[in-house]
């Protein structure tokens, strides 16, 4: 009897500390709260007649792990979301990068250091990265500031623009539609070529691209081109001196030979140089 009764006391014990184990095992799926503000920045808006329909100011959010995998995503369009410029989101014990992208356009985060954005479409970019260790049952509430990570490069067709345009091309190197979001830098730049119709803001249009580096010279050669595909005029500007943060004007007659130029100032961008053409 004294055996059987041992052995009852013995087999509750050892449930009794499994059960323990257990709990102890589930602490680590435990999540956070996490609270992300972002704070606030001022998007250019572009002179391109196709962008007229998007030119709503959004935030791309995204959280990756540690395995750069993603284990969250969230969209905001401003005056579309009560919380815009607000993130909460529940997050496991572990490290993470939180990275937040500023812009007009949708965009595909794809890891801590690559955003893409369609090939012919950029637009002003703000990006920013913060890496975040989340501890179990901690509440986090942290701001992110957002930097512009992309030049412009704004043509000033003094001359009018003919009603047979239908669209202008440019074409440059160095240039890119992808983005590290922790550097601002283009991972790789190559040859580009960008499409844009003019019409919401009569004879300028705004081409924004990615650098490979913070300075760069280089050459970008605009074409117009009229319905019938046809180019009808091509003009080549060499040796710009391209930064990120920097808006140039090129102002002058595009169509016509003529040495008129007008002056322009952006003093939302951190550098503005004019040149003539």
């Amino acid at each position: 009897m004294w055996r059987v009764v041992e052995y009852v006391i013995l087999s509750a014990c050892i449930i009794v500390l499994c059960a323990c184990e257990r709990v102890n095992f589930g602490v680590d799926n435990h999540k956070s709260k996490v609270v992300v503000s972002i704070d606030d920045f001022k998007l250019t808006h572009s002179d391109i007649g196709t962008r007229s329909d998007v030119e709503k100011e959004r935030i791309s959010f995204a959280v990756f792990d540690s395995t750069r995998t993603k284990v969250c995503e969230v969209k905001q369009v401003k005056g579309e979301c009560d919380e815009y410029g607000q993130i909460i989101t529940e997050l496991d014990i572990g490290k993470y990068y939180f990275v937040a992208v500023g812009s007009h356009l949708d965009c595909n985060l794809l890891s801590p250091d690559s955003v893409e954005f369609l090939e012919n479409n950029t637009g002003d970019v703000f990006c920013g990265v913060r890496e975040v260790y989340v501890r179990d049952g901690e509440q986090i509430q942290l701001n992110m500031t957002l930097h512009r990570c992309v030049t412009q490069f704004r043509l000033v067709c003094e001359d009018g623009i003919p009603e047979n345009i239908k669209s202008f091309r440019f074409d440059f190197y160095k240039g890119n539609h992808i983005v590290n979001p922790q550097t601002g830098l283009a991972p790789s730049a190559d040859i580009h070529r960008m499409y844009f119709a003019p019409g919401t803001s009569e004879n300028t249009l705004s081409c924004f691209f990615f650098l490979g580096s913070n300075n760069v010279k280089m050459d970008l050669t605009v074409t117009a081109i009229d319905y019938e595909g046809d180019e009808m005029k091509s003009r080549v500007f060499e040796d710009l001196n391209m930064e990120i943060g920097k808006c140039l004007t090129a102002s002058g007659s595009f169509f016509i030979s003529s040495q008129t130029l007008s002056v322009d100032f952006n003093t939302e961008w951190k550098k503005y140089e004019e040149i003539k053409y």
